[in-house]
């Protein structure tokens, strides 16, 4: 077990959880940051976004408020914010920044991300596009769809409209994202390609 001890804790980042006292999640990220990998911080910040606790804006406003104060952890958070995949934008699950880290990871041009799109006379929200060539990436979890039969029914309504607009979508499972990236980057780029190809010579 690691334990952490500071000096500086301001008692504003101190709340209370069933009657315990516990660092609040921007302070949390700092203090994570000096016993912890970068790639756990990332992690961290994620989980926090995607629940909604924290914008990414106030981790870097936090940053810039601890910034010259000595304070361990610090600087984990600077690289984390500055070398984040997906920006300031937040996520609404944990999969997304994971497939954003698998375009950097390797080498895919990043495409947008949550964009709305006009299809077939109606605007959908895809989680990532590559606009120019008309390619929509959706990661799911197993309990995306949680037996939700009418939430099943929109993906897959969104699905047929896109392929019948020209659209080319690909999905993948959080079990492909994180045991076998290679294979997903290797589809995403195939399909890039033969996009490219297909749009030059339209």
């Amino acid at each position: 077990m690691t334990v952490h001890r500071t000096s500086t804790l301001d008692p504003r980042d101190v709340v209370r959880r069933h009657g315990i006292p516990v660092t609040n999640p921007l302070r949390t990220l700092v203090d994570l940051g000096a016993v912890a990998t970068p790639e756990q911080v990332e992690l961290a910040l994620d989980s926090f976004t995607s629940r909604k606790l924290i914008t990414v804006a106030g981790a870097r406003a936090y940053r810039e408020k601890l910034a010259g104060q000595g304070q361990r952890g610090v600087g984990v958070l600077d690289r984390v914010l500055t070398g984040r995949a997906l920006g300031d934008q937040a996520p609404d699950s944990l999969l997304e920044p994971t497939l954003a880290r698998l375009c950097r990871r390797f080498g895919l041009p990043m495409p947008a991300f949550q964009v709305w799109v006009l299809v077939d006379g109606v605007w959908r929200r895809l989680d990532f596009a590559y606009l120019d060539e008309m390619i929509n990436l959706e990661a799911d979890g197993y309990e995306h769809h949680g037996g939700d039969y009418v939430r099943w029914e929109s993906d897959l309504d969104r699905d047929a409209a896109l392929t019948a607009a020209g659209w080319r979508v690909l999905r993948t499972s959080k079990t492909t994202l994180t045991r076998r990236p290679a294979k997903f980057a290797g589809h995403v780029r195939d399909t890039l390609a033969l996009r490219r190809h297909e749009l030059g010579a339209a």
